[in-house]
């Protein structure tokens, strides 16, 4: 396959295989989990549950349809059929062996009705990212070339090798449509709405091209039942939510699962600082988040806001991190505001990203000035 990379999360799935009898594998519809399991970890005996014939055997009868298959055995988009959890519950009860089963899904199984299947202790789940510039160029020397074009066209494995710019959005208009006519729908469960949903996402599109971070306020219409789509969204991965860090005073963040949706849903708009930041920050935390995910890392990712000072827009393992869009230059009440999340936080140290190739000689008060590419 042209396009096939190795994925960072092989070598920590394959420590997982070693101690749980089921390992699943979550992410964005279409970011590779299926390729990663089959192609990558060599896993044959594979059904997807997006198939009908598949999905209505599965449902008429869960035991007799995993007694068809040897082990391990994977069962991608399984959250279709959720009485198939209580059914490898029982089989794995009796015979606790690691590396049974293998589930992939593109929505949370704790969430919705899958919260009654549930499988803990059993299972241990690992989030697939889309790919990382890291994964993506692993012969190259990374450069901010690398990471514009990643800022465009993001790391979902099709669009980002296509290069034709009419073709990408097409792909990215139909994994839309997609999404929230099945996925989106699935997930929110009765009393759907397609068209508030589409509002939805209008209105964050709208947001992004006003550089605006979106949060529950930034939206027109009634919080409690936008609150519940946004949630519904995170459950599918198409949206990202960050916390503001518990000694600030922020509400959530809402971030699109992948910069190249984020460009797409912008009208690919011409790049100036502030839209550039608002790519850089969606590609960076996937970066960053992707990391700490096959590092088996749990800790939330942050961001900080007080009640004065400007939001900062991580908070990774207590140390702040702040995007800027300056090469060069003074700084100001950036530093200003980062020193005071540092104070905050009670951290010594804190980050200035900055479009520059690698790290520069600013370095005062705990603060580094590095490249956007040091989280790559």
């Amino acid at each position: 396959m042209a396009h096939l990379r190795v994925r960072l999360a092989v070598s920590s799935l394959k420590k997982l295989a070693k101690l749980w009898p089921v390992i699943g594998v979550l992410g964005m519809r279409q970011v590779g989990k299926s390729t990663l399991l089959r192609d990558l970890l060599g896993l044959t005996n594979l059904v997807t549950l997006d198939d009908e014939d598949v999905r209505a055997d599965a449902e008429s009868a869960s035991k007799l349809f995993l007694s068809k298959y040897p082990r391990p055995f994977v069962i991608d988009e399984v959250q279709k059929v959720p009485k198939l959890f209580d059914a490898i519950k029982s089989e794995v009860d009796r015979n606790r062996i690691p590396g049974l089963f293998y589930l992939s899904g593109s929505q949370r199984f704790s969430d919705g009705e899958l919260t009654r299947e549930s499988l803990t202790g059993r299972i241990a789940t690992i989030r697939l990212y889309p790919l990382t510039l890291r994964e993506a160029y692993p012969d190259e020397t990374l450069n901010l070339q690398h990471f514009v074009q990643g800022m465009q066209r993001g790391g979902v494995p099709v669009p980002m090798f296509l290069r034709d710019q009419g073709a990408r959005k097409q792909y990215w208009d139909n994994w839309l449509e997609t999404t929230l006519l099945r996925d989106l729908r699935r997930a929110y469960g009765k009393g759907y709405d397609l068209d508030f949903a589409h509002l939805i996402v209008d209105e964050i599109s709208k947001m992004l091209k006003e550089e605006i971070i979106p949060e529950i306020t930034h939206f027109s219409r009634d919080s409690r039942k936008v609150m519940k789509y946004l949630r519904a969204m995170e459950s599918i991965f198409l949206l990202n939510r960050i916390a503001c860090h518990p000694s600030g005073t922020g509400r959530d963040h809402w971030l699109l699962s992948d910069s190249g949706l984020a460009f797409h849903l912008m009208k690919e708009r011409g790049f100036s600082e502030a839209s550039n930041l608002v790519l850089a920050r969606h590609l960076i935390f996937n970066e960053i988040a992707a990391d700490r995910s096959y590092q088996l890392k749990k800790d939330p990712i942050y961001y900080f806001k007080s009640s004065r000072a400007q939001p900062v827009d991580f908070v990774v393992d207590g140390i702040p991190i702040k995007l800027i869009s300056k090469a060069s230059g003074p700084l100001g009440w950036q530093e200003k505001g980062l020193l005071g999340a540092m104070k905050k936080l009670n951290s010594k140290r804190g980050f200035l990203a900055a479009p520059i190739e690698r790290g520069d000689p600013l370095k005062r008060k705990g603060i580094t000035r590095i490249s956007w590419l040091h989280f790559s």
